[in-house]
């Protein structure tokens, strides 16, 4: 995957084997070029090009934008209907399709004996579709790890398998972890092949896996 930006004749690479990180040290570029990111991946048009080998590559269908990681939010809306939309799937194979039916017979039964119970009369939505059922009891990812990168690297993950997501950029994370914890992080997303580009407004130490582009106060491309 690659990212350009024309007014600076920039064009980076976005290998799978290292995780990208861009410094932007002046202000103003680094608030327009993000709001230019996020602007594209909400639908709009920008300056920041970002391309694959792929000609359908989207950067609304296919990016996600991590700015806010307190507090860090793994179970958004989009991916809970992902995960629903696969569980109600899978309830329909051979498998579990007559253990979903019993379920289905024995809910059904017991309200019908429940409702029974008062002289006004009850009516009720039939529990025919289980996505019903799976949001009642609040069916969800696990997101009690002990620690950010943890989070955040499930996060990518759970994206990529259920929404499709291919290109992952965070702003400032660096300023969430240490050391330790952002190389533990970069080298499970190199592990997994996941195209991570890491947008900062300063400098840290170089970490192992990270290949790494400064755009100073003059913007200047180091």
């Amino acid at each position: 995957m690659k990212m350009a930006y024309a007014p600076l004749n920039l064009c980076l690479e976005l290998p799978e084997d290292s995780v990208t990180s861009l410094i932007l040290e002046q202000p103003k570029f680094y608030y327009d070029f993000i709001t230019d990111i996020y602007g594209q991946i909400s639908g709009s048009s920008g300056t920041v090009y970002f391309s694959d080998t792929d000609s359908s590559f989207s950067m609304t269908k296919s990016a996600v934008l991590l700015s806010q990681f307190i507090p860090f939010e793994t179970n958004q809306k989009p991916m809970l209907n992902a995960l629903y939309a696969k569980m109600k799937k899978a309830a329909q194979d051979e498998e579990f399709f007559l253990s979903a039916h019993e379920l289905s017979s024995q809910i059904e039964t017991f309200i019908h004996s429940l409702a029974g119970r008062f002289d006004e009369e009850i009516i009720w939505d039939h529990p025919d579709d289980i996505t019903l059922l799976l949001k009642a009891v609040s069916v969800r990812f696990f997101d009690k790890q002990p620690d950010l990168q943890s989070q955040v690297l499930d996060y990518m993950l759970a994206c990529r398998g259920y929404l499709g997501k291919r290109l992952f950029i965070t702003v400032n994370l660096r300023s969430y972890l240490g050391e330790q914890e952002a190389e533990a992080l970069y080298r499970s997303v190199v592990l997994h092949k996941i195209t991570m580009l890491c947008i900062e407004n300063r400098e840290y130490k170089h970490i192992s896996h990270e290949k790494r582009l400064i755009i100073d106060e003059d913007l200047c491309v180091i």
